[in-house]
């Protein structure tokens, strides 16, 4: 494939798919990088669903 080429991936089929509770979180890998999609459910929070079980008052991820 040329260099120039353009990759293209749909989270339709991911190469990954974790369900938690209130939500999902897919992944794809595109041209060695890992690009994340998440999906909540109303009444999810991130300070009652993941800081609270890490002991974190925000989350350190970057986000795009």
């Amino acid at each position: 494939m040329p260099e120039s080429a353009a990759i293209i991936r749909r989270f339709d089929e991911p190469d990954e798919r974790r369900d938690f509770p209130l939500g999902r979180f897919e992944l794809v890998q595109i041209g060695g990088m890992t690009v994340g999609r998440a999906e909540y459910e109303p009444g999810w929070r991130w300070s009652e669903h993941v800081g609270a079980a890490q002991g974190v008052a925000s989350c350190e991820v970057a986000h795009l």
